[in-house]
């Protein structure tokens, strides 16, 4: 599931992206702020404006993203995500609810 979503990533398929969110998804990022100055916590509630952001940072921002490593544990799953070809990795965690939907992601930027 992480890995068909991060190629859909990878290959600018930002609809079939859309398919793997749930309607009432939360993003919290802090790149959001970046991207949506007006977003004040960080944090983006519902599917419409998490696609909103994931076509805006695509199309503007895009970064190559390769899944390092993967720890699932019933309904959370926690990634370790490389960007580009570089050192910089982002952890990322994600909530699934039953019908196997992405209901929260947070994102991280370890130093």
């Amino acid at each position: 599931m992480t890995n068909e979503y991060l190629a859909h990533w990878n290959n600018h398929e930002m609809d079939e992206l859309a398919t793997y969110l749930s309607e009432n998804m939360v993003l919290s990022s802090p790149f959001i702020q970046h991207v949506f100055p007006e977003t004040k916590d960080s944090k983006l509630v519902s599917k419409e404006h998490v696609m909103r952001y994931w076509r805006k940072v695509n199309a503007e921002h895009f970064m190559h993203l390769r899944l390092n490593a993967l720890t699932r544990r019933v309904k959370k799953i926690t990634c370790e995500i490389q960007i580009d070809d570089t050192a910089s990795i982002m952890q990322v965690t994600f909530l699934i609810d039953q019908y196997g939907k992405f209901t929260e992601m947070d994102i991280r930027y370890p130093d």
